[in-house]
């Protein structure tokens, strides 16, 4: 998140790009400082949780606004007729934006317990506060 997409995001209201810059600061900042598996788990089950809710926001909208297709020139296609490739790739990139996020937590306890730890994490561990 960053203070442009922010500013995108209320492209109806003019937000000035330093106050945008301001509020992700004030979001980002505090998240950045947990330091335990435990915190950032329950961050992790804030994300699941605002992921659902945008998915079913999107969803309500595209509901209550069915009937203005035609109203708006809303082009309606079928997924896959611009061929294999194309929708090959929106189900990789759902795939790769959201399938990866539960896995961190685990995969992370488990490199801590690892014994002898491998040079890359040794340094990773040094650098990391």
């Amino acid at each position: 998140m960053t203070g442009r997409s922010l500013q995108t995001l209320f492209w109806m209201y003019d937000v000035c790009l330093y106050y945008c810059l301001v509020g992700c600061l004030v979001v980002l900042i505090p998240l950045v400082q947990l330091k335990t598996l435990h915190q950032v788990s329950y961050v992790g089950a804030l994300s699941v949780i605002m992921i659902i809710a945008t998915v079913l926001c999107l969803m309500g909208d595209a509901y209550a606004t069915w009937g203005e297709r035609q109203a708006e020139n809303v082009e309606t296609i079928i997924v896959g007729a611009d061929g294999f490739g194309g929708s090959f790739a929106a189900i990789t990139n759902l795939v790769f934006a959201y399938g990866g996020q539960n896995l961190v937590s685990p995969l992370h306890s488990f490199l801590m317990r690892m014994r002898p730890r491998p040079l890359p994490l040794e340094c990773i561990d040094r650098t990391y506060p």
